[in-house]
């Protein structure tokens, strides 16, 4: 496809992707209106996306999951559980210097 991108599925309007290189869609994957998708983002094995979503550079989705409307995907996550709608998923910095702590 155009851009090194291979896109199997209706995009919700208005298309939003600025950077639209190296993006995966599966076949299956249902998109909302306003989803930002960014380069290099992997939409995998049939996941609902809802409106007013944003996903970073390099995120992959993968699995039937549900990124609830107003859901921010950071850049690099890798997502295989639902999202709750205007919940934040980033990718935690490790270093081994220091013990990794989690907020929940």
């Amino acid at each position: 496809g155009y851009f090194g991108c291979h896109i199997g599925c209706r995009l919700g309007s208005p298309v939003l992707m600025p950077y639209p290189y190296g993006i995966v869609i599966e076949e299956g994957t249902r998109i909302g209106s306003r989803v930002t998708r960014m380069h290099q983002v992997s939409l995998l094995g049939k996941p609902v996306i809802e409106d007013n979503v944003t996903i970073g550079p390099g995120a992959k989705v993968i699995g039937a999951v549900r990124i609830g409307r107003g859901a921010t995907i950071g850049a690099n996550a890798v997502v295989t559980d639902d999202v709750p709608s205007h919940d934040t998923i980033v990718v935690e910095k490790r270093r081994r210097d220091r013990r990794s702590v989690v907020n929940v």
